[in-house]
């Protein structure tokens, strides 16, 4: 597999054409010999094993993986999308902490709370946020439990 890394780092910059040509001429040739290998290795794993299981899986989704043979579009794997929409996803991962007083201090963003009790409407927050404090605050009130 790192011999496959290594050859889609030297063709990313390249057309979709010439991407093709050295993933047919190099790759084609590795993706086959792992496929094999896997082919011979399974029948010789415990059959319940997470290594039969990640080899059947593979195995089964073979033209989806060849994909990238094929198409100088396709990348190899999806590290680009997930570099790409990393913030956005850790934004919103660290916004769900924003629902208390304590969590909400943790927060990388500029659109929370960060003042212990401060759910006044404020210019530079953004109205969702506040709706949500205050729709939180209300339902925590009715189940009798404490905001924050």
């Amino acid at each position: 597999m790192a011999r496959l890394w290594e050859i889609e780092e030297t063709v990313r910059s390249q057309s979709p054409q010439a991407r093709v040509a050295a993933r047919q001429e190099i790759s084609a040739a590795i993706v086959s010999d792992l496929f094999t290998l896997g082919q011979a290795t399974l029948p010789r794993v415990s059959g319940k094993s997470k290594l039969a299981e990640a080899l059947r899986y593979a195995i089964s989704r073979r033209d989806i993986f060849e994909r990238f043979l094929t198409d100088g579009r396709v990348e190899i794997d999806s590290n680009i999308v997930e570099r790409a929409i990393r913030p956005q996803a850790i934004t919103r991962k660290n916004s769900l902490f924003a629902g208390s007083d304590v969590g909400a201090t943790y927060c990388s963003s500029d659109d929370v709370l960060k003042i212990k009790g401060d759910f006044e409407p404020d210019p530079e927050i953004s109205d969702v946020l506040i709706a949500w404090h205050l729709l939180r605050g209300e339902q925590c009130r009715l189940e009798g439990r404490k905001v924050g």
